[in-house]
């Protein structure tokens, strides 16, 4: 998808993608506190980071630059259950790969856009061109 933001999230913690303001979110509400230690997964931004995380356990990466500086910017958030590789790649470069849990993540039956399933934290801007596939995708493919 592609994100602009027209001003900077002031989520409490930048190193937890459940705590920032939701792009994506599939975060477990209700049963655990905060979705911790749930099959979740989650796009956010965090005072202008960009952080795509999955759940049990939980495991974010986020962007040392920050992107809210109202252009647009290409984002890919991409997991292979199989190997339980996912990464992040913003505007074409991969900003981190890393591997979590194989669990399927279906912990929440909602899938928030432009939201917080925890019903806190929403973002500020314009999101286009949300595309959800059944493959992993890697940093230069749409």
């Amino acid at each position: 998808f592609e994100v602009r933001f027209t001003r900077e999230c002031g989520a409490s913690d930048i190193d937890i993608w459940s705590k920032g303001c939701g792009l994506v979110d599939a975060d477990a509400k209700g049963g655990q506190r905060f979705g911790v230690g749930a099959n979740d997964f989650g796009i956010s931004q965090g005072r202008g980071h960009l952080m795509f995380g999955i759940g049990n356990p939980d495991r974010t990466i986020r962007t040392v630059a920050k992107y809210d500086d109202g252009k647009w910017h290409r984002v890919v958030a991409s997991r292979e259950r199989a190997s339980g590789r996912f990464s992040l790649a913003v505007d074409g470069v991969l900003i981190r790969e890393t591997y979590g849990s194989r669990n399927r993540l279906s912990a929440s039956a909602t899938l928030t856009i432009c939201g917080s399933n925890m019903l806190h934290n929403n973002f500020f801007g314009d999101l286009r061109a949300l595309r959800i596939y059944d493959r992993a995708f890697d940093a230069s493919e749409p």
